[in-house]
């Protein structure tokens, strides 16, 4: 499996993931910082299901602060996961996501 860290998107407007697991059907991690880098998430989420490419966007924020709380509940609707960074349970949140979604 490939790892690339960031790593500008085959899609418009030349955006970014913060890291990229597998190539056939990617685990794309974006680190939601700002409310602007959580849109970022929901844009790349939007343009693949718009030219039907195969990816999963897994939007990770500190908290919901830092996103603002309206924008991190919307983001449940326009990436295919949108978590609250826990260092415990992250780990398994990626092999969990790798196992159902990398071919």
């Amino acid at each position: 499996m490939t790892l690339q860290n960031d790593i500008e998107l085959p899609i418009s407007g030349g955006l970014k993931a913060d890291h990229m697991l597998g190539t056939d059907s990617p685990l794309i991690i974006i680190a939601a910082t700002s409310a602007t880098r959580l849109l970022e998430a929901e844009v790349i989420y939007m343009q693949y299901r718009a030219q039907q490419k195969k990816g999963f966007v897994l939007a990770v924020a500190e908290n919901q602060a830092s996103v603002g709380k309206k924008q991190y509940e919307r983001a449940a609707y326009y990436t295919n996961r949108s978590v609250i960074y826990n260092k415990d349970a992250f780990h398994q949140l990626i092999a969990n996501e790798l196992a159902a979604t990398i071919h």
